[in-house]
């Protein structure tokens, strides 16, 4: 029978599970049809037009005061008037309509660019020839039209029969708004049936390597060697680490990277003006200061010179050292979580050390290595707590210690604080050996002292945004007195977000495609190119070819990844002590979070190079976890049913993948 403590656990995953179902449905929900993000729908089923754009990576400058209007024109007959003719519009963003030159509409009053504009011009029209104009402006996108003119014997809606026009553009047919076509640099990298043909021979001898391993292995009792796999594992991941480093990341020139000009900025006004700058002074310097503070800080005591081998080394050490440090972390946390099962911990070790965003992020200067420490050090931190039996303010406080650490290096690690603090709370409120009132008021002051160690150590940035801007959060999306921008698409419709599979065809720059694309392109390789703008600017430090065949390789790997986050959940149920299930509930919720925060920012933020999983990087640690899990669930079942060959073919794929994954940053 299910005790107390037992029945209301249950209870209260099952609240929290309904919880988080409202929360998405309910954001995406309100994105689409509430807010002001630029997404399109049917609406009166007309199709949303636009100027032919070529996609590109660049940002588009904007003057807020000075929007250019981009003008649609469509001319039609008319034998004569009809009685009635409701004209419907919507425009992204401001409309001004006019029919025969007579105006309809001037910067329609709506209170939300999604809501139709609908009105009868019947008394504007005439028999023969008549002309409907529409200028759109949009600061933050393009300017797109969806329109219908409806009536007896009339019918003329938005289409390929529009012409478009702009200041400083050639006047051309109107096109479909598309958010899901292929940037054309995606073409100019290794193709894919290629890349096979040309690495064919090396992958048939890693198979059979590995499948006669795998086969010698099964006919020896390897118990012995088990306990000690996990730091085999470690070890070699921490060589294969130092290794590109020395031969590949202290090549690369400082210069190669996500926003690299802009990071670098940074840190030149600080070893400049040796202050803050403020979060509008240039493109990065919204971002909290404590990676930018760190690096400057190596480059000082090196007295570093940027475009030398030392600066090259100098300026990536808080970004590699940050990415090794996540795997140890895993190593340490794994060992805990699975009851040092050495099967799953090696599974998590393996995972995190060569799924591809860790390394090759780590490889460059950027705050998103760090960003995934501390937060991997506060999910570590409140594993522990939660699977102690009586965790006390030192661990508190640590909790909220890395949870500031990572809020001030990057605001997108304010997704993980209420996540950990409730959790780790709750857990203390439910289980702690205490009476329930007692428990109640430590839960409490978990709860406070952890808000207060995280304001403390990472809320000064923020305070200082309120008192400059009156915002806590800056963006540079948006920044207070600067240039607006936007990158294409500006927009996007339910196709970016239910397509997926172009990576497979073309795996870089896939994020063009759709957002699943993009999420698996960045995963599981370099498929926006350091962020370069085009693919010819590419560095030569990785190999391309394996790396474009490895996409296929890993699609295994992915479905068996996210069986291992079903089975998180599963363990969350079923876990044999209350402990187990809570370190289980927290880390499938982790994992949730974060992959929702990164699509749901994209409604609001509609650009190509939104859809970057390296955003949850984060994550890494709860990843690595349920990919421990999943492989070592495939392993048994093939064990369980005496399915020798398929095992022996399992591991050969697993050796295979590794290996290619580690020549791919290495060879």
């Amino acid at each position: 029978m299910a005790t107390i403590r037992e029945s209301t656990l249950t209870r209260l995953q099952i609240v929290s599970l309904a919880v988080l179902l409202a929360i998405v449905v309910g954001s995406v929900f309100h994105q689409v049809h509430v807010s002001d993000a630029p997404f399109l729908t049917r609406g009166s089923g007309a199709t949303w037009i636009g100027y032919p754009f070529v996609p590109s990576s660049g940002a588009v400058p904007v003057l807020r005061d000075d929007v250019p209007p981009y003008t649609f024109e469509r001319s039609f007959d008319l034998a004569a008037p009809p009685p009635a003719a409701t004209l419907r519009a919507r425009g992204l963003r401001s409309l001004e309509i006019s029919v025969n030159g007579s105006a309809v509409l001037w910067d329609a009053p709506l209170s939300n660019w999604k809501d139709s504009f609908e009105v009868d011009v019947a008394s504007k029209l005439r028999p023969g020839q008549n002309l409907l104009r529409v200028r759109v402006r949009n600061a933050s996108g393009p300017p797109l039209l969806q329109l219908a003119l409806t009536g007896e014997g009339l019918a003329v809606e938005t289409d390929a029969r529009w012409s478009v026009s702009a200041p400083g553009l050639t006047t051309a047919m109107a096109t479909p708004a598309n958010d899901t076509q292929l940037f054309a640099d995606a073409y100019i990298m290794p193709d894919m049936a290629e890349s096979f043909a040309n690495n064919a021979l090396l992958l048939g001898v890693l198979f059979l390597v590995f499948a006669g391993l795998s086969a010698a292995l099964h006919k020896r009792d390897t118990t012995a060697h088990l306990a000690r796999l996990p730091d085999y594992a470690l070890v070699a991941v921490t060589l294969y680490w130092l290794a590109v480093f020395a031969f590949k990341m202290a090549k690369l020139p400082v210069m190669m990277g996500f926003d690299i000009p802009a990071h670098l900025a940074y840190i030149d006004y600080l070893i400049e003006n040796r202050s803050l700058p403020r979060a509008n002074e240039s493109w990065s310097t919204y971002h909290p200061p404590l990676f930018y503070l760190l690096t400057t800080g190596f480059v000082l005591l090196f007295d570093a010179v940027r475009e030398s081998a030392s600066g090259q080394v100098v300026y990536r050490l808080v970004s590699s050292t940050a990415g090794l440090s996540i795997v140890w972390a895993t190593w340490l946390c794994a060992r805990r979580f699975f009851d040092r099962d050495p099967i799953k911990t090696t599974g998590a070790v393996l995972f995190a050390g060569l799924v591809p965003m860790n390394l090759y992020v780590s490889a460059y200067v950027s705050n998103e290595s760090l960003l995934a420490l501390w937060s991997t050090f506060a999910i570590l931190l409140a594993i522990e707590a939660i699977s102690s039996e009586r965790p006390g303010f030192v661990q508190w406080t640590s909790i909220g210690a890395a949870l500031g650490l990572a809020i001030a290096t990057k605001f997108s690690g304010l997704i993980l604080v209420p996540v950990v603090i409730l959790v780790v709370a709750t857990k203390i409120a439910l289980l702690d050996d205490d009476a329930v009132h007692k428990r109640s008021v430590r839960g409490a002051a978990a709860l406070f002292t952890m808000l207060a160690t995280t304001a403390f150590v990472g809320g000064g940035w923020y305070l200082r945004n309120y008192l400059h801007f009156g915002e806590w959060v800056i963006w540079n999306v948006d920044l207070p007195g600067a240039t607006a921008w936007w990158e294409h698409p500006g927009f996007h419709t339910a196709a970016y977000y239910l397509r997926f599979g172009e990576v497979f065809d073309h795996p870089f720059y896939a994020g063009f495609s759709s957002f699943w694309d993009g999420v698996y392109s960045t995963f599981w390789g370099d498929g926006l190119l350091a962020g370069m703008v085009g693919a010819t600017t590419r560095h030569p430090y990785w190999n391309y070819e394996l790396m474009t065949v490895g996409y296929w390789l890993v699609l295994p790997a992915s479905l068996i990844l996210a069986w291992g986050c079903v089975a998180l959940l599963v363990r969350a149920f079923r876990a044999p002590t209350l402990r187990g299930r809570i370190a289980a509930s927290f880390v499938f919720v982790v994992i949730f979070a974060m992959v929702f925060s990164l699509m749901i920012v994209t409604f609001s933020v509609p650009y190509y190079a939104q859809a970057k999983a390296f955003y949850v990087l984060g994550a890494v640690l709860p990843l690595s976890l349920a990919a421990g899990l999943g492989f070592a669930h495939v392993d048994e079942r093939l064990a369980a049913k005496g399915a020798s060959g398929l095992r022996i073919v399992f591991h050969a794929w697993l050796g295979t993948t590794m290996t290619l994954i580690v020549l791919t940053y290495l060879g």
